[in-house]
């Protein structure tokens, strides 16, 4: 639990929410990772719209998937709330960020642990085209995409077809 003090305001203490979350998650602790990322977003929903804010909750929603997926609670169920947070928020940034192609990126990991590849895939692709808006090609999570798209493809029995897009067709 985080402990207010009178130096602290709301984005400290939802980024200490966040932060708990991620360390409970880490540590197999899923019912009070999902408390406190639910904390986090109570904070930011009452805080001014911005994409910072809405960055932040899109975190909490991919955590709290985790959570809910590694609890074993309904697989399709995860993957349409995280689904339904895409067509919630998306529209909501003033640009494409990193974090959009992170719940992308969420999105087709589940899908692949539910054997859902195809899906996986076109889901994989408009991440890579989030990230290459926003991170260099060299980026650790561009390059990831590209590996795990490659798999994909090769696993599909689809030829070569990394749909090799760089920064500068953006």
């Amino acid at each position: 639990m985080c402990i207010r003090d009178r130096y602290m305001g709301n984005e400290e203490l939802s980024l200490c929410y966040y932060n708990l979350g991620v360390v409970f998650l880490r540590s197999g602790s899923h019912s009070a990772a999902m408390q406190n990322f639910h904390s986090c977003m109570t904070l930011k929903k009452r805080m001014k719209e911005s994409d910072k804010n809405n960055a932040l909750i899109i975190q909490c929603y991919i955590g709290i998937a985790e959570c809910e997926w590694k609890e074993d609670r309904t697989k399709d169920g995860v993957i349409s709330k995280l689904e339904n947070i895409w067509l919630e928020y998306s529209p909501k940034f003033t640009e494409r960020q990193k974090v959009l192609g992170d719940l992308k990126f969420s999105i087709a990991m589940f899908k692949i642990q539910d054997y859902s590849e195809d899906s996986a895939l076109a889901d994989l692709k408009e991440c890579r085209k989030i990230y290459l808006k926003t991170l260099p090609d060299d980026h650790p999570s561009v390059e990831q995409v590209n590996r795990l798209m490659k798999k994909l493809n090769s696993m599909l029995g689809n030829e070569d077809n990394n749909d090799a897009e760089t920064n500068e067709d953006y």
